[in-house]
């Protein structure tokens, strides 16, 4: 699967978070993406995900996108 910015951040927050965490995954979904709701984007270094400081997953959501992307249920 290939997740955005919101699945990456909260996914690098529970592995940075936890002292031994066996999961063989790669966060890179929002490099292959062209938009996403998220506003900001993932930041890599060095070939690794850069986990952002302080409260939260370190973005906002763009309403106007949010907008765009709701379907009628």
């Amino acid at each position: 699967m290939i997740e955005g910015a919101i699945g990456t951040s909260a996914s690098a927050q529970v592995f940075a978070s936890v002292a031994r965490l066996a999961w063989g995954c790669q966060l890179f979904g929002p490099q292959l993406l062209t938009d996403d709701i998220a506003t900001g984007s993932v930041v890599y270094e060095d070939f690794e995900l850069v986990v952002p400081e302080g409260p939260g997953f370190g973005f906002d959501i763009d309403e106007g996108k949010l907008a765009h992307c709701r379907r009628p249920s």
